[in-house]
């Protein structure tokens, strides 16, 4: 390939010398440029019959399926926080507000259907706890044992899917 190069530079060379070239020089460029391509495609073509592709085995559809299914398993998404937990945290919510509607003074307000909407329900959740003389460090424990617990829950039913 480099002596078709170095004809065609030797070709432009000795017709550069020349004042005014001949009618025919881009004709004879071209023709040359056009050889070297053709001789290119014809090497790329041998090339490529020399590794022509040969049938796929019998087997070959299903083993990349398999190695495509291999590959797209998808993880299950499992929630840390599962629906019980939070059922029973919304249940704590609504008590809060419902405790701190039923507790709050109302006596600012001139608005008279709200004051017996308070009246209603506080008299429906009016209770009476008895006295217990429970020491801190004993509901600190038991808050801690149940955190534990919690804890230990969550940890021993987590899934892991790969």
């Amino acid at each position: 390939m480099k002596d078709k190069d170095k004809n065609i530079d030797n070709f432009i060379k000795q017709n550069l010398e020349i004042q005014e070239p001949s009618m025919n020089f881009s004709d004879n460029v071209m023709e040359e440029i056009y050889a070297l391509d053709l001789k290119k495609d014809k090497a790329l073509s041998s090339l490529m019959q020399k590794h022509v592709l040969e049938e796929p085995s019998i087997d070959f559809t299903s083993r990349v399926m398999a190695g495509i299914e291999q590959k797209s398993k998808v993880l299950a998404y499992q929630p840390v926080i599962g629906k019980k937990v939070w059922f029973l945290i919304s249940s704590v919510i609504v008590f809060i507000f419902v405790y701190t509607f039923i507790k709050m003074d109302f006596a600012i307000t001139e608005n008279i259907y709200i004051e017996n909407l308070q009246s209603r329900v506080s008299n429906l959740f009016v209770f009476e706890y008895p006295s217990l003389d429970i020491s801190p460090i004993y509901v600190l424990g038991i808050f801690a044992l149940s955190s534990l617990l919690f804890l230990d829950y969550f940890i021993r039913n987590r899934r892991v899917a790969y």
